[in-house]
């Protein structure tokens, strides 16, 4: 199938181990999930029991902010509920950026963040938070894992702004190795 899509040997050759890493990720993710005790991550374990119309943004903040907090599964939804409650709340930006550190320090996929990336990289123009930090952790995260960006390419608009991004506040080499697999 390879050799009909793409034209050049290296390219085929990068689909090709793209598809195998895919492959094998899905695996590795139905192993852990055959493994996994019935841990409770809700947010009702975290102290959140409540709605979450019936605490304050400012109280949500804080827990979005408590380290202990990042692993909740519910950890997402409530950093989008915040940013749209509250969408001028500069700190969200910087909460986000330690976020995304936690999951590459936990070794998960930046594609499962792509929602949290995409409203990060809207607040990065008035956010307090310096919009470098989050350009250097990006492209050393795209660069250094390429089939990570096959899982930005949709929506179409979150790649572009991405590029955008990364052309303003990322590593020039990183965005240029990101781009030579364009090519």
């Amino acid at each position: 199938m390879s050799h009909i899509t793409f034209e050049r040997e290296d390219q085929r050759a990068f689909w090709v181990h793209c598809e195998l890493a895919l492959f094998q990720s899905q695996v590795h993710l139905w192993e852990e999930l055959d493994s996994k005790k019935a841990d409770d991550n809700s947010r009702r374990e975290f102290g959140l029991a409540e709605a979450l119309n019936t605490y304050s943004s400012e109280y949500l903040v804080r827990w979005l902010a408590n380290r202990k907090n990042l692993i909740c599964a519910d950890w997402t939804k409530i950093w989008h509920y915040v940013a749209e409650a509250a969408p001028f709340e500069g700190r969200l930006f910087e909460i986000g950026l330690q976020w995304l550190y936690f999951m590459q320090a936990e070794g998960l996929d930046l594609s499962e963040a792509k929602s949290v990336v995409y409203v990060m990289l809207q607040q990065a123009r008035y956010s307090k938070g310096n919009p470098a930090d989050l350009g250097s952790f990006l492209s050393d995260e795209l660069s250094n894992n390429l089939p990570t960006v096959f899982g930005l390419l949709r929506p179409t608009s979150l790649f572009e702004a991405l590029l955008t991004f990364l052309g303003s506040h990322g590593e020039a080499d990183d965005v240029l190795k990101i781009a030579r697999v364009y090519r």
